[in-house]
């Protein structure tokens, strides 16, 4: 059912002052509140409450109501000069006599939720918020940090959706109150601003239903326009990993959902190949390699071409390729004459291009360096000679260990 106003009575709604108290509404938290007599009324003698949180420009949210006391009504709207102005309604957007509304927003500032009934009532309800940020002093974003904040350990931040950033690790609930695809699975909508060329790993976890990621642009009828990349399984049973380049600067739209319609709990990790956010603090090592000019000295010409890179202690002919395959569980690294590289490595396909660099202790005289990044991790790269056998190395920068051998497919050394 729809509310029917009579002209004068609409005009009414939408230029009456606010007279609610304000509440802010939390993104990716259960909102409960209740309507009750002592509330403020609109023209037609329903009651409301009013719950603010702040958004950007060109940002979509998603706003629901539940209520198994009374069918739901929402209103969202901004203030101007004490009044209340709508953008957009919804009675029955959810399911049965729940509400839902879906807006993407039209300037930055802060918004208003008007809490509703279709019919004069009282009693509890709950509010569900994805997108857009608490209000603080003004209801205005806090400004971003310009430096990673750093921590022995990250914690896990808990919520369901909204911005996320490099490094964070996210701990989130699917539930019945979400917003569904047409299938019927629950999702949730995260934000993320991207560099041109950055890589960005999102690896989606769940011991409680079959996870499934989508990474795309704003828009669309759930969240994501056009797709860049989606996932299922790529991270092993049935968790999902989505490795993606953004080709512009700017915000992308990361969804979260089950791949059938399911509930549960999730975590959610973002790695950027620019580092940043919540991550440890970096050791005096790391930064203490002397990195080269990459055009001084061109790259190692025995490092050109395709390997099949495997983990140590599994044996592989050089001249059997294809036992290389069977058991390359690094993947195959191909290098190019300019150093730049593709790495096939667990059903994903990795770019980037070769460092040079001298490393700080137990660099082999007459041994050219190079730093290859995953996405997650750095590795050294360089062509050695051991025991008669000419291969190429791997080695954890953070450890210095030894992770992986490279098997070269044809040509000469």
């Amino acid at each position: 059912m729809k509310k029917h106003f009579l002209i004068a009575l609409a005009a009414a709604a939408l230029t009456a002052g606010s007279a609610a108290a304000q509440r802010p509404i939390v993104p990716g938290e259960v909102t409960r509140g209740s309507l009750s007599t002592s509330d403020p009324r609109l023209p037609d003698d329903s009651y409301y409450d009013e719950w603010v949180f702040a958004g950007r420009r060109g940002e979509t949210v998603i706003v629901g109501m539940e209520s198994s006391s009374f069918d739901t009504y929402l209103y969202l709207g901004t203030l101007r000069r004490g009044v209340f102005q709508e953008i957009s309604r919804d009675d029955d957007g959810g399911n049965g006599t729940n509400s839902r509304l879906q807006v993407r927003l039209p300037e930055d500032g802060t918004y208003v939720v008007r809490a509703s009934s279709l019919r004069p009532r009282t009693g509890a309800y709950t509010l569900t918020l994805n997108g857009g940020r608490a209000t603080t002093d003004g209801g205005w974003y806090d400004p971003e940090p310009v430096e990673p904040v750093y921590r022995p350990d990250p914690a896990y931040g808990s919520r369901n959706g909204g911005p996320l950033t490099a490094g964070e690790r996210v701990r989130g609930r699917l539930s019945s109150a979400d917003p569904t695809l047409d299938h019927g699975a629950a999702f949730h909508l995260y934000t993320y601003q991207a560099q041109r060329g950055e890589r960005l790993t999102l690896t989606l976890r769940s011991s409680d239903f079959d996870a499934y990621l989508v990474v795309g642009t704003r828009g669309g009828r759930h969240g994501v326009g056009n797709v860049l990349a989606r996932d299922d399984d790529g991270a092993g049973g049935r968790d999902a990993r989505i490795d993606v380049t953004f080709p512009t600067g700017g915000e992308y739209v990361i969804r979260v959902n089950s791949l059938m319609p399911a509930t549960g709990e999730y975590v959610l990790e973002a790695e950027s190949s620019l580092g940043g956010g919540y991550a440890p603090r970096p050791r005096p090592r790391d930064y203490e390699d002397r990195y080269e000019d990459a055009n001084a000295r061109g790259v190692d010409r025995r490092l050109v071409g395709r390997w099949g890179l495997t983990i140590p202690g599994v044996r592989v002919q050089g001249d059997d390729w294809s036992s290389v395959t069977a058991n390359a569980s690094m993947g195959i690294l191909t290098i190019g004459d300019d150093g730049a590289y593709t790495w096939r490595k667990n059903g994903r396909v990795l770019r980037g291009q070769l460092v040079p660099f001298t490393p700080r202790r137990g660099a082999e005289p007459g041994t050219r360096y190079y730093v290859i990044n995953d996405g997650r991790d750095e590795f050294y790269v360089f062509f050695t000679t051991y025991r008669g056998e000419r291969y190429m190395q791997v080695n954890g920068r953070a450890t210095d260990a030894v992770v992986a051998y490279g098997y070269r497919e044809g040509g000469s050394y």
